[in-house]
């Protein structure tokens, strides 16, 4: 039985650590997106559209900010 309990909390443990960061990112994206004048208008006010230009920019290993200046 503590087989058990201790293979579902290792189950339960990755799908808290990424719903965290997911949270995390979240965050960050609707800071980023409330910058205001300084964001191409199509980021202002919309955390999606960064999360999006922040994946693009993590898979060419370019900086998140450079990205959304020049995408």
């Amino acid at each position: 039985m503590t087989q058990l309990v201790s293979t579902r909390s290792a189950a339960i443990q990755p799908a808290a650590e990424h719903a965290t960061m997911l949270d995390v990112e979240l965050r960050y994206a609707k800071a980023v997106a409330s910058a205001g004048d300084v964001l191409p208008r199509s980021y202002r006010g919309n955390p999606g559209a960064v999360l999006l230009a922040k994946a693009w920019a993590d898979s060419r290993g370019v900086d998140v900010l450079t990205a959304i200046q020049t995408v």
